[in-house]
């Protein structure tokens, strides 16, 4: 009796440490693979290293964060080589993905740092997201150049057709593919960084599109004070996060007013007036305020206007209303951008046809010449005043104001 139950005690604990090493083995699991993984990593070398790395991203779990681990390690490395060390060569790096262009120099240790956070963006680790701000803060002296047309260091490289070379840091690159997480971290380096910094923060805000919503504060006090390049990457990235713009109005009419070179806010304020009315109304009251506007603003507001081909009513009556104001440059942007919408009706005509007539300015007259060349047989009853226009000495305008008879005249 006893002997049978020292037995069932025995079987008992048998069975108890059996369970106990099984629930010990499966919670271990995980991390004892998570160790061998790193083991493996820190045995492999050089290219090894990365294509075991790269492998373990897509296998279970606890290799997903032995790689994770392994990357954040090496994007911690320092980029610069200790005191007294002699400094590797220089590697270019640069392509070109979805039309932006990605170019860097980066040194050995540079570029062991961009495969890192290269393979941080692929696992989506938000664990790295604060090391990759960092490290783009830290980065600050050698980030790439942002070329505008102001700008006194133009590259070679610069694309014609956006006037500015798009160059993405690899920490940029990493932190708007991980995605929306990074979305508050790049608002911070928005805020208090330098000029280069902020560019890549703008930058990288502006590729997570409506997810960077977070940021829009950020974005909007950038879009205020930012310089030219920051400004256009800023304002891009508000448009994607809302198209119609609206919350940009504000901080670009009181751009306008203060800047004295107002021309890039007014092209943007002319772009979301396409979709908005409440922009509409403030282009029209800007070209209008003859007293409160600064001086040399409503000539480029009017000018704005033709070059982003805004139409409707109220844009043809406002730019109307001033075909008479005293100042010339007023009249004669406004002119032109009647030329270049071809739009309005017989009021328009006889008011263009007057400027023809009567302006004190031969460049107005001649842009009246061509805006009713644009408007066609609706301008029949200014053919008087074009005939007329045939006898000034002006050889320009006599040329235009035959052009625009034939395109009257021989449409009929």
């Amino acid at each position: 009796m006893r002997r049978e139950r020292t037995r069932s005690v025995a079987i008992g604990v048998a069975v108890a440490g059996t369970c106990v090493l099984a629930t010990a083995a499966f919670v271990l699991r995980e991390p004892l693979l998570r160790e061998w993984h790193a083991l493996r990593l820190r045995l492999s070398g050089g290219n090894e290293a990365w294509a075991l790395a790269r492998t373990l991203e897509s296998s279970g779990p606890a290799a997903r964060e032995a790689a994770e681990r392994w990357y954040l390690d090496a994007l911690e490395e320092p980029s610069a080589a200790p005191a007294g060390a002699p400094e590797e060569p220089a590697i270019e790096r640069g392509e070109v993905r979805d039309g932006w262009q990605q170019v860097g120099f980066y040194f050995p240790r540079e570029e062991r740092k961009a495969k890192a956070a290269a393979g941080l963006a692929r696992l989506r680790s938000e664990r790295a997201i604060p090391l990759l701000v960092k490290s783009l803060i830290e980065a600050d002296p050698a980030l790439p150049v942002f070329d505008s047309p102001f700008d006194s260091s133009v590259s070679a490289g610069a694309s014609p057709a956006r006037q500015r070379l798009l160059c993405f840091h690899y920490t940029t690159s990493a932190l708007f593919e991980i995605g929306p997480a990074a979305a508050p971290a790049l608002a911070e380096a928005l805020e208090g960084q330098t000029a280069n910094v902020r560019l890549q923060a703008a930058l990288a805000l502006h590729r997570l599109g409506p997810a960077a919503a977070p940021a829009a504060p950020a974005l909007l006090a950038a879009l205020r004070d930012g310089g030219w390049t920051l400004r256009s990457e800023a304002f891009e990235a508000l448009l994607a996060i809302d198209p119609t713009g609206e919350a940009c109005v504000p901080v670009l009419l009181a751009i306008v007013r203060e800047d004295p070179r107002p021309d890039q806010p007014l092209g943007f304020l002319a772009r979301i007036a396409k979709r908005s009315p409440r922009a509409v109304e403030r282009l029209c009251s800007l070209l209008r305020d003859s007293e409160g506007s600064p001086p040399g603003l409503r000539p480029r507001v009017a000018e704005a206007i033709g070059d982003q081909k805004l139409v409707g009513d109220a844009i043809v009556n406002a730019l109307a209303s001033v075909l008479q104001d005293p100042d010339d440059m007023v009249r004669h942007h406004a002119v032109t951008s009647l030329s270049k919408l071809a739009a309005g009706g017989p009021e328009l005509v006889a008011a263009l046809a007057a400027r023809l007539r009567e302006d004190p300015h031969v460049g107005v007259r001649q842009a009246a010449a061509l805006a009713l060349g644009k408007l066609g047989p609706a301008a029949s009853q200014a053919v008087p005043a074009l005939r007329e226009a045939l006898r000034h000495e002006n050889d320009l305008l006599r040329e235009y104001a035959e052009s625009a008879l034939r395109s009257i005249e021989g449409a009929r």
